[in-house]
């Protein structure tokens, strides 16, 4: 007897259960997943940016790196990797204000809850790793103005 699976055979699994479809509808209800619905992933700017974001869609294209930067003049930068596979270190993603005001507007779309909204600008500062709109020589930057 071979240890290949024979994915030929009949699946085994004939139904979802009660408890798995919950879960299931439990995940599709979740945030993170209808704001990737909503900007369509991977084929919209604001899309790859969220997917970015949460840390997802890291094996499609195009993508954005893990993490970003605010430059001096208030832009967002981050790697960028094409439909090609092209990367391209620090590319201009958008202007921060641009983002901020872009991802309120599917906040108010989505009818998000204030917590909802919470967390997504929080996985948003997490994202940008680096702000060189600081110029204090405090060690922590404050990115409470995402």
């Amino acid at each position: 007897m071979s240890d290949i699976p024979d994915f030929s055979a009949p699946a085994l699994i004939a139904s979802l259960s009660t408890k798995e479809s919950d879960l299931i509808d439990e995940a599709c209800s979740h945030w993170k997943y209808r704001a990737v619905e909503a900007t369509l992933g991977h084929l919209t700017p604001l899309g790859c940016i969220l997917l970015a974001v949460i840390g997802h869609g890291r094996m499609k294209l195009p993508r954005l790196g893990l993490t970003a930067e605010i430059s001096t003049e208030d832009h967002i930068f981050s790697d960028l990797w094409t439909m090609e596979g092209k990367r391209y270190p620090k590319a201009h993603v958008c202007k921060r204000q641009e983002m901020v005001d872009a991802f309120r507007s599917l906040c108010d779309q989505l009818d998000f809850t204030d917590a909802e909204r919470e967390e997504l600008f929080c996985e948003l500062r997490k994202w940008i790793a680096k702000d060189h709109r600081q110029v204090s020589t405090n060690l922590r930057p404050n990115f409470s103005e995402i």
